[in-house]
């Protein structure tokens, strides 16, 4: 059967629509996975950490630090990891 050429330039778009999906949903996946390795190399606590930094104990004694802790490992694991990716 053969396709009227309007309709195979929306079928085509439409192909390349999802191969762009996948590759993004590929990429994400692909970079959280290796941000999660990379996470595995840094303390669990922001306590364990202070002990390796005796200088920034001090900052760190807060209610909040155990909270911008994970969150400073888990932008800086993400920032590698994409880093990483785009090698």
């Amino acid at each position: 059967m053969l396709l009227e050429p309007s309709f195979a330039v929306a079928e085509n778009a439409e192909a390349q629509r999802w191969d762009r999906h996948y590759a993004e949903l590929n990429y994400d996946e692909a970079v959280r996975e290796r941000a999660e390795e990379l996470s595995a190399q840094y303390p669990d606590t922001v306590e364990e950490f202070a002990r390796e930094h005796p200088l920034l104990m001090a900052m760190l004694s807060t209610d909040d630090a155990q909270d911008e802790y994970a969150e400073f490992v888990d932008r800086l694991c993400l920032k590698l990891a994409e880093a990483e990716w785009k090698q």
